[in-house]
This record gives C-alpha cells, sequence and structure tokens, in this order.
C-alpha cells in the first residue's frame, strides 16, 4: 500500500462555549485519537462516523468526531489522503481545496484566510462568516493541517 497524507481539519463553531469558560468548564473534556494523532478539548464526548470514496487519485478515508451541544456542533476530521495527491498538488493546494470545500458545504463567506508552515507541517487558518436558516450570522474559526501519515 502506497504512503498516505493525512488532513486534519478542526472546525469549532461552539464560540459562545469556548469563550464562556466558567459556565460550561466541566463540559470540556480531552479527547485523543490515536489514529488521527491528534489531542484537543471537546464539549462533551464526540460520536466517530467514518465514510469512504474513490477519487481518480485513489482512495480517500474521512473520519468525522462531533459533538452536538444544545444547537451548535464542534468537529474534527480528518481525512486519508493518497500520496499522490501531495505529489501533483502539494500541501498547500491540498489546504486551499479543503477551505474552497469547507466554504462550499456551509455556504460560508471568507473572512481571514493564511498559510503557514509550523513545526514542518502546513497549516491554514480560516475564519469565516456561517448561515444558518435558524440562527444569526455567526464568525466561525476553521484549522487544517497537512500531516505525513506514519508508516505501518
Amino acid at each position: 500500500m502506497g504512503k498516505k497524507l493525512r488532513l486534519l481539519a478542526v472546525m469549532p463553531s461552539l464560540l459562545g462555549f469556548v469563550w464562556s469558560g466558567g459556565v460550561f468548564a466541566d463540559v470540556w473534556k480531552t479527547f485523543h485519537s490515536d489514529e488521527g494523532r491528534f489531542r484537543l478539548e471537546m464539549p462533551g464526548e464526540p460520536q466517530h462516523t467514518q465514510s469512504g470514496e474513490k477519487t481518480f487519485l485513489g482512495a480517500v478515508t474521512n473520519h468525522l468526531f462531533s459533538v452536538h451541544v444544545l444547537s451548535q456542533e464542534f468537529t474534527v476530521e480528518y481525512s486519508d489522503l493518497p500520496h499522490l495527491a501531495l505529489a501533483l498538488g502539494g500541501p498547500r493546494t491540498i489546504l486551499k481545496k479543503a477551505k474552497e470545500g469547507l466554504l462550499q458545504d456551509v455556504q460560508g463567506e471568507e473572512l481571514t484566510f493564511r498559510l503557514f508552515t509550523d513545526k514542518g507541517q502546513e497549516h491554514a487558518e480560516l475564519a469565516y462568516i456561517g448561515r444558518s436558516d435558524t440562527e444569526a450570522s455567526h464568525i466561525v474559526p476553521a484549522t487544517f493541517t497537512v500531516q505525513r501519515a506514519p508508516s505501518r
């Protein structure tokens, strides 16, 4: 099996909970995914769903971890991408495509987008205006990282 890349996306829409420390402090728990190689605080135990798709570059496996609190959602997603994706486009192209896909999926409007390298990994930070049929518009942050998946 060829080498894989991992695209990690953190998309909290729980801004009220993120910034309100005292009220929901006891709800936040450390969630750790050995497979996804990340650890972060989430407002409860996430539900995991997995899906796959075949692309012209090869198979893509998506892992989604979501917590729903009241009418809000906190999501962490990672996708195992074929190594050919890196060879054809490079990490910054992958990050830009991830941003475009997210904005299209949520019908969001980009406010800021920043690409940067830290500790040898490519990252992107996105802030966008999220809209909902039931809620007022709000600013949502998202972070993306391209990682080389460990060899098996």
